[in-house]
């Protein structure tokens, strides 16, 4: 017996050497235990991550192809867009995860969200359905815009026929900003008037199970959600960010590839963020900052929605419990922080909520995506028939079918087939003390 598991174990470091495999049946194999179906999985457990052409085994696995359920790519009428992969990922079920984006052919702009829900899905979902269309309409209010927008959500058909807005973007309009901050503090006055308005039924005692009106509005103001938007012109890319989602271009530098951060998290971690809640509410500055949380509760200093930190007293207490030190709210706003980077600055831009960011560092996540522009020299070899401004991808094979979002999900998810295939594994109810709901934008310039 002793022989035999020392040849079995010579051959199970061979297969090692030879495949980049890692062993997980060794004990089994040695103890007599199944010793052919260990054998087996030496040989076939484990696909490494592609590298390159002819180093994409991986992409075969059942879990990468569980990871591609939720993929959508497609080609762009745009004059600097080439293409967008987007995916997501669920842990929570319901998924509190969005995503948006619009365009039309003789436009000028792109826009593009992902929207991270938090406290249920009822406040993301409200963005989802609304967050571009009033974004646009507060541009074209601005005489920034003209034309139309066609816009896509998810679940959505491609073109949405009810989301047709105006668009026709002037470069680097000064107003864009200001009227993209407008735009996001108005939005979240919708929320909350919404809610408001449910509060004083309830106080004239119509019950909030029994009336949907009622309860949609007080779900959609007292759950919460961060959100980022990017609004891409042929010079300038406008990203307008409330909470923790992330922005990051990916930048050629030398041999390698750089971040460039075009969005910053609004949390504990931002000392100016720190500082402007602190000096808005002299005389709490110990107390409106606990545990690293908004009064001890909530994580992102900037959010949609949440209004049991907007509220006064009076009217939130007909709904909700009040917070301890609850003593000059509003202590939240959902105004964005809006940055700005040339449109020909980088050769590609990801866009995900912090379920992706919380896994990788920026650094890993844009070598990712740019080791196939290094190994396939930025060819686009996939067919696609088109739909207007978009475009869907019909997939191939391998190098020439990778989408950019699913092979970032992978990466978080560890990179291999056991890794991905045992969080994948672990129930809606335990998986979020694993992983967040993860949703990916990576938008190809040309």
């Amino acid at each position: 017996m002793f022989y035999l598991c020392l040849c079995l174990f010579i051959v199970s470091m061979a297969a090692y050497r030879l495949t980049r495999r890692r062993i997980f049946c060794l004990a089994g194999v040695c103890s007599g235990l199944a010793t052919s179906g260990c054998l087996l999985l030496l040989v076939k457990e484990e696909s490494v991550s592609c590298r390159g052409p002819g180093q994409c085994r991986h992409l075969a696995s059942l879990s990468y192809q569980t990871l591609r359920k939720n993929e959508f790519s497609f080609k762009v009428n745009h004059p600097h867009i080439r293409s967008v992969d987007i995916n997501y990922l669920p842990s929570n079920s319901p998924n509190e995860d969005r995503y948006s984006f619009g365009g039309l052919p003789e436009s000028s702009a792109g826009l593009f969200a992902v929207i991270d829900g938090h406290r249920s899905f009822h406040c993301a979902e409200f963005l989802r359905q609304n967050l571009l269309k009033h974004v646009t309409q507060t541009l074209r209010e601005g005489g920034v815009v003209s034309g139309s927008l066609n816009i896509h959500r998810d679940g959505d058909t491609l073109l949405d026929a009810g989301g047709t807005e105006s668009l026709q973007l002037p470069d680097n309009s000064d107003k864009v900003p200001s009227l993209l901050r407008k735009s996001f503090l108005d939005l979240d006055k919708n929320i909350s008037d919404g809610g408001l308005e449910a509060v004083e039924l309830v106080k004239k005692g119509h019950s909030i199970r029994s009336n949907e009106g009622i309860f949609a509005k007080l779900a959609q103001a007292l759950s919460g959600a961060c959100a980022l938007f990017a609004m891409i012109n042929p010079q300038t890319i406008y990203v307008a960010s409330t909470g923790d989602c992330r922005a990051v271009l990916g930048k050629k530098a030398g041999s390698g590839w750089e971040p460039v951060a075009l969005s910053k998290d609004q949390n504990v971690h931002n000392e100016e963020e720190v500082n402007r809640v602190k000096s808005a509410h002299p005389g709490e500055e110990d107390t409106v900052i606990r545990e690293s949380r908004l009064l001890g509760g909530l994580m992102p200093f900037r959010a949609f929605g949440d209004t049991e930190y907007k509220w006064p007293e009076e009217s939130l207490s007909h709904v909700h419990f009040v917070l301890g030190d609850y003593k000059t709210p509003p202590y939240l706003t959902a105004e964005p922080v809006v940055t700005s980077y040339p449109s020909t600055g980088g050769q590609f831009l990801i866009l995900g909520t912090d379920g992706l960011w919380e896994r990788m560092k920026e650094q890993d996540i844009i070598d990712v995506v740019g080791r196939h522009y290094d190994k396939e020299g930025n060819k686009d070899k996939t067919s696609s028939k088109t739909f207007g401004l978009w475009s869907s991808k019909e997939k191939t094979c391998c190098e020439e079918s990778v989408n950019s979002a699913t092979e970032l999900l992978w990466e978080s998810l560890g990179g291999s087939d056991r890794s991905v295939k045992q969080l994948l594994e672990i129930p809606a109810g335990m998986s979020r003390m694993y992983r967040d709901d993860i949703t990916i934008i990576v938008i190809h310039f040309k």
